[in-house]
């Protein structure tokens, strides 16, 4: 027996749209690397390059979905169904992770157009982490307003209870 999510069906009216929605998340990433580009060069490169493998493999994994597929104990599973379920199993430790350890909610609860900015961001902390870039005297600056705006909104959260 196969497992998987079952296509759901579509009203008439939107089966011309549906076939560009993927041009549409090319699109969106390609204007994400734009406004990168002119933020950070070398942190948009690596999401530049992070970026267009996910979109090739994600679109070669939907239209072959059915090639892929994983056993376990007898059952089969299309490599689609995990992927989503996976995408959905990090998504809930990103909020569990920032309300249980953080105390505070993601920043794109505040302002969706952070969520724009998450992939820059991971992108950049991968660099800065991973490999020391723009470690320095600025560096010491961010950190300490970062800590200077956790210890404000902990204050502020503190005179509300």
């Amino acid at each position: 027996m196969t497992h998987y999510f079952p296509e759901l069906p579509m009203p008439e009216p939107l089966h011309g749209i549906a076939k560009h929605i993927n041009s549409a998340v090319v699109f969106l990433t390609l204007a994400m690397q734009i406004a990168y580009f002119r933020v950070d060069l070398i942190t948009a490169f690596v999401y530049f390059v992070w970026s267009t493998v996910q979109v090739l493999v994600s679109q070669h994994l939907y239209e072959n979905k059915d090639n892929y597929r994983l056993t376990f104990g007898g059952e089969e599973f299309i490599l689609l169904y995990w992927a989503t379920v996976l995408h959905i199993v990090a998504w809930i430790a990103q909020f569990y992770g920032h309300g249980v350890h953080e105390g505070r909610a993601p920043a794109l609860v505040d302002n969706l157009g952070f969520a724009g900015l998450a992939p820059f961001f991971v992108s950049f902390e991968f660099l800065h982490y991973g490999f020391g870039y723009k470690e320095g005297p600025e560096m010491v600056k961010v950190r300490a307003a970062i800590a200077n705006d956790i210890k404000t909104f902990r204050a502020g959260k503190q005179k509300k209870k």
